[in-house]
């Protein structure tokens, strides 16, 4: 029995002894059967008002309890999902080095476009993750459109691109470990 229950109990006994008080001590002559229903009636509403008060409250809490199980529940969930998109996103860049290393510029476009879904998916609660995330996401996007976009085959400095993406990379599985430890 739980102590909404037991509080709920000791109310009808209470009730029940007032009620029964009241009946000994009200005069012989107004103890008809109108009045004992008129007394009853009172002590039973007030009964009933107060069993109400101490179930809401004991909804109150519980309906509390369960919404913060729920937004824990939700963090696990974006924090999953957030590590799967990393461990995506560090395939998708292995995948772009080797084909910045092989020249092959014409697959770097949509290889790039599936590694911005992947980062945009990923959700940090630490702004300064987010921070640093960005600004490497928006320098290798960068670098990757300047080969991707290369009309004119200038020379653009592919070990540079190469060490801008192995940073992201590393900056990529250092973030996984440090989420997976939380």
């Amino acid at each position: 029995m739980d102590s909404t229950n037991r509080l709920s109990l000791r109310l009808l006994i209470l009730s029940i002894i007032v009620f029964v008080l009241l009946l000994i001590f009200i005069p012989k002559e107004q103890t008809n059967f109108i009045n004992i229903i008129g007394v009853l009636g009172t002590i039973a509403s007030i009964f009933g008002l107060l069993i109400a008060y101490f179930q809401i409250k004991h909804l109150r809490n519980t309906s509390e309890k369960v919404k913060e199980e729920i937004d824990e529940t939700l963090k696990k969930i974006k924090k999953s999902y957030s590590l799967s998109n990393i461990g995506k996103a560090i395939t998708l860049i292995n995948t772009i080095e080797n084909f910045v290393m092989e020249e092959k510029n014409s697959e770097l476009f949509y290889y790039k476009k599936d590694l911005i879904d992947k980062i945009s998916l990923i959700e940090l609660d630490e702004i300064e993750f987010t921070d640093e995330l960005n600004n490497l996401k928006t320098l290798v996007l960068i670098e990757l459109d300047l080969i991707i976009f290369n009309k004119s085959k200038k020379n653009i400095n592919k070990q540079k691109v190469l060490k801008n993406l192995q940073n992201f990379h590393e900056f990529l599985n250092s973030l996984e470990k440090k989420t997976q430890i939380k």
